[in-house]
């Protein structure tokens, strides 16, 4: 599983991210990165290389995680978000498709 196509918006909250896919990485501050959540605009940006698709998907989720923490004061750093995004995006992309069916 991975992602071709990304939302145009997500709701976080009670709030309302654009969601801005690029052709090439992102400046920010002066730093070249895959993703950046911009507070200022809701809006998150993030580079889709298409040779590697599924990285897009865990900088996606990525930055959904630092939105979720801006907007919910959850206080959470870098690391611990740089983390749950990993094996969130891990567990979502080895996932293997449901074969339970509900009764």
């Amino acid at each position: 599983m991975y992602m071709q196509t990304y939302p145009e918006e997500i709701k976080i909250f009670s709030n309302t991210v654009d969601i801005h896919v690029l052709d090439k990485p992102l400046n920010v501050n002066g730093n070249l990165a895959r993703g950046y959540f911009n507070t200022d605009e809701n809006a998150i940006y993030l580079w889709h290389n298409p040779l590697k698709p599924n990285v897009g998907f865990t900088v996606l989720i990525h930055e959904m995680i630092e939105a979720a923490n801006c907007y919910g004061d959850l206080q959470m750093n870098h690391t611990q978000i740089s983390t749950i995004s990993e094996v969130l995006s891990q567990m979502l992309l080895t996932m293997p498709p449901a074969t339970t069916r509900i009764q």
